[in-house]
């Protein structure tokens, strides 16, 4: 079984009064999702689960798992620092795209979201993967605009099959 180790970790309010956990990789993030989390589980929650698990088994890139489990603290409001979007490099999408992923749901709220889901998942035949990753990375290299971006992932994931909500 992988760990997952992530780029950036994810900073999140820990049990402690004013205390912050860095969290590093699939495997932390999955033993607090499971064991630390101090709210309800809402959507989020699922999803990073899922996330974390396939990164876990070796199905999927440690960055999925990252964006699951920050999007999962934002929406509990423990996420101490977005260091995502603290880089400014990346571009948000006006309405986030849902698609279908053999782990679960997938929401795609960003250019780079795009693109890091492009480059790691099982893309099914009839989309092209290949263009949309090379839209998004052209968006966020201030070519393009993040609609454009947009776009391009939806029309891909409607010709794969995938699109569940745009």
């Amino acid at each position: 079984m992988q760990t997952g180790w992530f780029d950036v970790p994810v900073k999140v309010a820990a049990q402690q009064p004013n205390a912050v956990q860095s969290v590093a990789n699939a495997r932390d993030a999955a033993d607090f999702l499971l064991h630390r989390w101090p709210r309800e589980w809402g959507r989020q929650h699922y999803a990073a689960r899922s996330a974390c698990l396939a990164v876990l088994k070796g199905t999927r890139e440690p960055t999925l798992a990252r964006e699951a489990f920050a999007a999962a603290a934002r929406e509990a409001d423990i996420l101490k620092e977005d260091l995502e979007m603290a880089e400014n490099q990346d571009l948000p999408f006006d309405r986030v795209v849902t698609v279908s992923d053999p782990v679960g749901r997938v929401e795609i709220g960003s250019a780079r979201q795009a693109r890091d889901y492009l480059q790691s998942a099982d893309w099914p035949s009839g989309g092209n993967q290949e263009d949309a990753l090379n839209t998004a990375q052209a968006a966020l290299d201030g070519l393009l605009s993040a609609s454009d971006a947009r776009d391009r992932f939806i029309e891909a994931a409607q010709q794969a099959g995938v699109l569940i909500f745009e």
